[in-house]
């Protein structure tokens, strides 16, 4: 997941304790990081986790993504710290390294048949 970079921080009053809220989050499509899928987005909660004593992103289980109208929504009943993240396009697999590989084994194959025809020259 990659951060979609919209983070917000929501406080409740005591009128919505033990209520639940239904939020909505507009986007932008041209303003998310290259590559982000948008109906990969999801909201998540920012956490603390006692068990690795450590903060922690946490989907929120009731959520979705509205295409047409640009928004991700989700059902709270606890208020934090929450963030926009989503799935990127996975780039086509290049022969990049392969091709590093061969390079590198060819110079190495011309470097020992030249030093070998010097050595048999002298």
């Amino acid at each position: 997941m990659v951060p979609g970079g919209i983070y917000l921080r929501l406080l409740r009053t005591d009128n919505f304790a033990d209520s639940t809220v239904r939020i909505q989050v507009s986007f932008n499509p041209e303003n998310l990081p290259l590559g982000v899928k948008t109906d990969s987005l999801k909201l998540y909660r920012y956490t603390f986790n006692e068990d690795t004593d450590s903060w922690e992103w946490v989907e929120l289980p009731r959520q979705g993504v509205n295409l047409e109208e640009h928004y991700v929504w989700a059902e709270l009943s606890e208020f934090s710290t929450f963030g926009i993240f989503g799935e990127t396009e996975e780039l086509p697999k290049t022969s990049g390294q392969l091709f590093s590989y061969l390079l590198a084994m060819l110079i190495v194959a011309m470097t020992y048949f030249l030093l070998r025809r010097r050595l048999i020259s002298n």
